[in-house]
């Protein structure tokens, strides 16, 4: 897994969400499980705020799909606690790019979880495609 990045740095990006109830599980904290949930939520909302849905993805025959996750636990996330999804993207390759994870209590700001989801670009058939060159200048806009 990467370091932990810079959450000042340009490339950086905050999502928040809200532990609800029925993602904790018999230990009292959520399941660790739920937080693979909780990056691709992080995730959409950071591709819908720079304007991607998924019309912009069937337009362009290209879709990004996860080929690996890895996530470290670092404190118990409970019910009703607001968490911080700091992402960062890493640079883009040809037809793969990575985002970068820091989990935070938003109230302490104590790290939750770091981690990091690897992705490819493919098209309706699954093979591999090029990033989208639209994709990779939304994402640059959020510098």
């Amino acid at each position: 897994m990467s370091e932990r990045f810079e959450e000042n740095d340009p490339r950086t990006y905050t999502a928040r969400i809200t532990v609800r109830s029925y993602e904790v599980d018999g230990f009292e904290h959520v399941n660790n499980a739920i937080f693979v949930n909780y990056l691709e939520g992080a995730r959409g909302q950071f591709l819908l705020d720079i304007g991607l849905g998924y019309a912009q993805f069937r337009k362009w025959n290209a879709f990004p799909v996860v080929t690996k996750v890895s996530l470290e636990y670092l404190a118990s996330a409970r019910v009703d606690e607001e968490l911080l999804f700091i992402m960062r993207y890493s640079p883009i390759k040809r037809t793969q790019f990575r985002m970068e994870y820091t989990v935070r209590n938003a109230a302490s700001g104590a790290v939750i979880a770091v981690g990091e989801t690897h992705h490819a670009f493919v098209d309706y058939e699954g093979r591999s495609v090029r990033v989208p060159e639209e994709f990779r200048l939304a994402c640059e806009q959020i510098r």
